[in-house]
């Protein structure tokens, strides 16, 4: 028997099942499964939207943070002065 519970909107919520396909979404697929999709989309015409993040993007994105908290820091300590 699941852990039922009657949501804010008056819906009943069956927590051991959201637990249950929670932890099946966070199981990788096997390859063959990523081929067969890759497969599809190439057939139907659908571009992948998953935006590729490479090293040169993040490490730029990590000095352009570094350079905004740098400039929080001295702002802050100007305006104690």
């Amino acid at each position: 028997m699941g852990k039922f519970a009657r949501s804010a909107r008056g819906s009943i919520v069956d927590f051991d099942l959201l637990e249950i396909k929670n932890t099946l979404n966070s199981v990788p697929q096997p390859i063959s499964v990523d081929q067969r999709r890759q497969f599809i989309n190439d057939k139907d015409g659908v571009s992948a939207k998953k935006a590729q993040i490479t090293g040169t993007v993040a490490s730029e994105a990590m000095q352009l943070a570094l350079q905004a908290a740098e400039t929080a820091e001295q702002s802050e300590s100007e305006s104690e002065e």
